[in-house]
């Protein structure tokens, strides 16, 4: 094993990067592009032919806790925004152009918050 690989499972045994594809509530999401922590998402219904996309802010935990779940969250892991931060750190958007407006306009702010 690589010392490249090797790096990235013990990345992976001490934190939970968010997974590019991810299934949950009816709807297939596949993360389509990502800049630090700003990522677009294809998100498809299994259901139905519905799509749209989203813009988030990947969420970090600051420290380990035990979610309602049962499941428990590390400091470091990374985590998609809830409905309840809609509109702060997550938008729905029906076409791909728009959602590329939105990210590029947060990289734009997050870059110009750092100089």
């Amino acid at each position: 094993m690589s010392v490249q690989s090797v790096e990235k499972h013990q990345m992976r045994m001490f934190n939970h990067t968010l997974s590019e594809v991810i299934v949950r509530d009816g709807y297939r999401s596949v993360q389509l592009h990502r800049v630090g922590r700003i990522a677009i998402y294809r998100r498809q219904s299994i259901k139905a032919a519905s799509v749209h996309f989203e813009v988030v802010k990947i969420l970090v935990e600051h420290k380990t806790r035990e979610l309602p779940s049962g499941s428990i969250r590390k400091a470091g892991d990374e985590s998609y925004p809830s409905s309840s931060t809609w509109g702060t750190h997550g938008w729905t958007f029906q076409s791909l152009e728009r959602a590329q407006d939105k990210f590029t306009q947060i990289i734009r702010k997050d870059d110009s918050q750092c100089d």
